[in-house]
């Protein structure tokens, strides 16, 4: 917005883009109605884009074109935050350098999960969303992790050199096998690693 008094112009950031950096995911729920309303009108001047559902982002202007946002925080934010859930799977193998297989798609076990295992595109990357076998909280959540990481490994063929990575994860981590012991019915393949 651009204010004119006497001799000189002031331009004036709008109050959402005083409150959001470029490439910073904005979440239509965070957000009053009037920031809505500026939202849209930028959104239609073509100054923010749209990222997926009810996200949103102001790109950076770069000579190639507009940056494109991360998806990781969007993922993070829908999914993970406040122990809700964890990377699974290939993503964690690959997370704690158990493995260098690439997987093709991020996955995630989620309490945020609404099916026992889908598929949901966030921005251009597809994430694989799987419901925990039983309630993540800040308790279990690393036993959970570190379970998962099991189950996985038991379903590849794991080197010697990635079972000692396997054991610097469980170190990070800071679980004990009694802190496994209440929830290994829910990861049978874990026990295929001993």
């Amino acid at each position: 917005m651009v204010w004119c008094g006497g001799l000189f112009c002031i331009v004036l950031e709008s109050a959402i883009k005083e409150k959001y950096e470029l490439n910073t995911p904005i979440f239509e729920e965070d957000l009053s109605d009037d920031e809505k309303a500026e939202l849209q009108k930028d959104l239609e001047a073509g100054e923010a884009k749209e990222f997926g559902h009810d996200t949103y982002y102001y790109p950076m202007k770069l000579a190639i074109g507009d940056s494109v946002l991360n998806p990781y925080p969007v993922i993070e934010r829908r999914f993970l935050s406040g122990a809700n859930g964890f990377y699974s799977g290939l993503t964690l193998l690959n997370g704690a350098r158990v493995t260098t297989q690439m997987q093709n798609r991020i996955e995630l076990t989620s309490n945020k999960a609404t099916a026992d295992e889908y598929i949901e595109v966030v921005g251009y990357s597809h994430v694989k969303v799987h419901k925990p076998p039983t309630p993540i909280e800040e308790g279990n959540i690393r036993a959970l992790q570190f379970l998962d990481l099991l189950h996985t490994a038991g379903l590849i063929e794991i080197e010697r050199y990635e079972r000692e990575g396997i054991m610097d994860f469980k170190s990070k981590l800071d679980v004990e096998v009694v802190d496994l012991l209440p929830y290994l019915n829910f990861y049978p393949k874990a026990l295929n690693f001993a």
